[in-house]
């Protein structure tokens, strides 16, 4: 399923590297969740945020703290910019 996957979402033109502006998703309607832990989750900016962007911001984070296998808060807030993530 992975690849297959990876194969429908490069045809459906997500992308893989980050671009020199990176947007937000539109936020989610938190009006129709009644579930408390649901609206949280849809609340955070995960939800706003393609993943493979998201990792490729991670993984560029990680670098700048030296390759050692973590990343600290300064290092993502330079990588993600956007308003979902301000609060970063």
């Amino acid at each position: 399923m992975g690849a297959k996957c990876c194969q429908e979402s490069r045809q459906a033109g997500v992308p893989t590297e980050v671009p020199a502006e990176v947007k937000d998703l539109p936020a989610i309607d938190l009006s129709g969740i009644r579930d408390p832990y649901a609206k949280f989750e849809a609340s955070l900016p995960f939800s706003r945020t393609l993943l493979p962007l998201l990792f490729k911001q991670v993984e560029d984070a990680e670098k700048k703290c030296g390759e050692e296998g973590y990343v600290t808060l300064a290092a993502l807030a330079e990588e993600l910019k956007t308003a979902a993530w301000k609060d970063l």
